[in-house]
């Protein structure tokens, strides 16, 4: 979702009361990756909303019209992406997302299932075809697994820093293994544990060791991988990202 102003139409939860906006009137929305880990935890807690404006706003909306107000005194309507709607305050929303991933990210980016919110365009919307809620649970998996991130370690580009600029050609060139088996569930509730307490490393190995033994991938051509990943970490970042030994995966 692109506002040209999220200051303006983005506001957090204790603003959006204390202005009187409805709750017809708000979309919960993310607006940056660091706050996976927090939807993760919270469940379905959203801390902030994008406002949704009526195209003719009645008279009697006094605090929409004073709101809108403001918006113009501080010059929200000259802005690109204003001038370019009808009337300015229109947001163009879209469709909901089955699941955010992250544009730029350093350590460990990771696909995020969604079933309620929006996001800015600072997150790339993932839309899936036909595939059931077992499935994308296992190309989440997939994703976070060490072959999953040596593919977009690979593919993405490297921004300011040594962070990964993560464009949508790289996610199409990811490795990713599905199929529709629940015995995915245990091990993905135990991968959302570990990522909503911010330990996404162990979160990654213990992927990459189900896979192993789902796929039965040979533990020579793991640790292969494990070292790979490790080596194009270090190559952008100039340092060690994380200490870690292909013998984690065995444990």
């Amino acid at each position: 979702v692109v506002t040209g102003a999220d200051k303006f139409f983005i506001l957090p939860e204790s603003e959006v009361q204390n202005k009187c906006f409805q709750g017809h009137q708000l979309i919960p929305i993310v607006t940056s990756a660091k706050e996976f880990s927090g939807l993760l935890l919270n469940g379905k807690k959203f801390l902030k909303n994008l406002i949704l404006f009526s195209k003719n706003i009645s008279d009697n909306n006094e605090y929409e019209l004073n709101y809108l107000k403001e918006g113009e005194e501080k010059g929200f309507h000259l802005r690109a992406h204003s001038r370019l709607r009808t009337p300015w305050y229109m947001v163009k929303v879209g469709g909901l997302p089955d699941a955010f991933f992250p544009y730029r990210m350093a350590h460990i980016p990771y696909l995020m299932l969604n079933n309620q919110a929006q996001c800015t365009n600072s997150i790339h919307r993932i839309y899936f075809k036909n595939l059931s809620e077992i499935e994308r649970k296992w190309i989440q998996l997939s994703l976070l697994s060490v072959p999953g991130q040596l593919a977009i370690e690979s593919y993405s580009k490297t921004y300011g820093r040594g962070v990964l600029k993560i464009e949508p050609g790289a996610l199409k060139n990811s490795i990713v293994y599905f199929k529709n088996d629940p015995c995915i569930n245990t091990i993905y509730n135990k991968v959302s544990s570990l990522i909503s307490s911010g330990d996404k490393f162990e979160s990654m190995m213990i992927s990459t060791k189900f896979l192993n033994e789902k796929l039965d991938i040979k533990q020579s051509h793991s640790d292969e991988a494990f070292s790979a990943l490790l080596e194009l970490q270090n190559r952008r970042l100039k340092k060690p990202l994380f200490f870690g030994d292909p013998c984690d995966l065995k444990n």
